[in-house]
């Protein structure tokens, strides 16, 4: 298995030390980047040769030129290092190898792509020879680490989520004399998050009998959902459909039939990767007393395989009547004690609501926000909590007047 990933390693050095630009001080080098998938972030084994590393799938393509040369160097040795950062298996960020590799027989223009290199690959289409012996690398993990990693890269059929850095340098002792090489170095960095969980929290539930829990009484809930980290996903979409007992024979069913948002079919961008959004005031139909609804969540990546969807559960929630006289305000007023919990944080809340000695205990706010004598919606603390979740702004200190 490590001699494989050697393998990999070997044609995987070439790209990516030559995404920068080396600038030399008799000539210059340009690389172009024609393409680059910054997109993927699931790289599964079954998009390369396991034996070869050989791959039809186009990751980059890349272009050398040497400009103003009056002559290319013999031999250009480049040094590298990897290292991989992936929580629960290694102790912070360690080098997994290490080492030289030589390029040879240059020519004043170099194209490829990752399609033209596999695990033996000694020359590029262009004639430029790549040379790395087992003497030329070390290993920087120790056997058990090397299979305990192999094991989770086959158990998972991709590599792991983490933080994987390449470090490539033409050092002054190895640079041709005519060349400057002390700015001929590169880091790249990227970062692989495959998202695992998308779960509903609110409003509603997943269980059909449950109609007390499922009950709402605002005409515009605040729908909040939970989900876990990802490094390139798009923005979340949902879809809200009407439930009939009489027709749907499942949650499932209802989700898949006509929708009300969007209106017809498919997903509403909510344009975000918060995870917190307002039915819509206007521009779509109003959901009506009475009547039971469902909704879900989808958030979309790309991987080796393609564009893949990762879909919420369904949960499903019933608008009250207002025949029982319960007030609008009250599930207005509890939407907006939920919101600042989740701008101000629960200990700060407790503090000022939930505690006798706080500021605010026992204290009902209205529906009504204010803001230096403004009145503001709740859709203003949706947009600070998602400007708080982007780290955009900042609460340095929270004041009861």
């Amino acid at each position: 298995m490590f001699n494989n990933i050697v393998k990999y390693i070997k044609f995987i050095f070439l790209f990516l030390f030559l995404i920068n630009n080396f600038l030399f001080s008799n000539c210059r080098v340009i690389i172009a980047e024609n393409f680059f998938n910054d997109d993927i972030i699931g790289y599964y084994l079954s998009a390369i040769n396991v034996d070869t590393g050989e791959s039809n799938l186009l990751l980059f393509d890349y272009q050398i030129d040497f400009i103003d040369c009056e002559e290319l160097p013999e031999n250009l040795y480049v040094d590298f290092n990897i290292q991989i950062d992936v929580p629960d298996y290694t102790s912070g960020q360690v080098s997994i190898i290490e080492g030289t590799f030589k390029l040879t027989n240059l020519t004043s223009s170099v194209s490829f792509r990752n399609t033209d290199l596999n695990s033996g690959t000694s020359t590029l289409p262009s004639g430029v020879q790549f040379l790395m012996n087992a003497s030329d690398y070390h290993v920087g993990i120790t056997g058990d680490e090397i299979e305990e990693l192999s094991a989770l890269i086959l158990s998972l059929g991709r590599l792991p989520n983490g933080r994987y850095s390449f470090e490539f340098e033409v050092k002054n002792y190895n640079c041709p004399q005519f060349i400057d090489c002390d700015s001929a170095k590169l880091i790249k960095e990227v970062n692989i998050f495959l998202p695992e969980y998308l779960s509903l929290l609110t409003p509603g539930s997943s269980d059909l009998s449950n109609e007390i829990y499922n009950q709402i009484h605002t005409l515009y809930p605040v729908f909040q959902w939970n989900a876990d980290y990802c490094s390139k996903c798009s923005n979340y979409s949902i879809r809200i459909s009407e439930y009939h007992s009489d027709i749907h024979a499942s949650l499932e069913d209802a989700i898949n039939s006509y929708s009300i948002l969007p209106s017809g079919s498919g997903f509403f961008d909510i344009g975000s990767q918060n995870n917190l959004f307002q039915y819509p005031v206007t521009g779509f139909e109003d959901l009506q007393r009475g009547n039971a609804y469902v909704w879900q969540v989808r958030r979309t990546f790309q991987t080796t395989y393609g564009i893949e969807e990762e879909l919420s559960d369904i949960f499903i929630f019933n608008i009250k009547n207002n025949d029982s006289g319960i007030n609008n305000d009250i599930e207005l007023n509890e939407q907006n004690l939920n919101l600042i919990i989740q701008l101000v944080g629960q200990s700060k809340f407790d503090e000022l609501f939930i505690l006798e000695s706080g500021l605010l205990y026992n204290y009902i706010p209205s529906s009504v926000i204010k803001l230096d004598g403004n009145e503001k919606t709740i859709s203003y603390l949706l947009e600070l909590i998602e400007l708080l979740n982007n780290s955009k702004i900042e609460i340095l200190e929270i004041d009861v007047e």
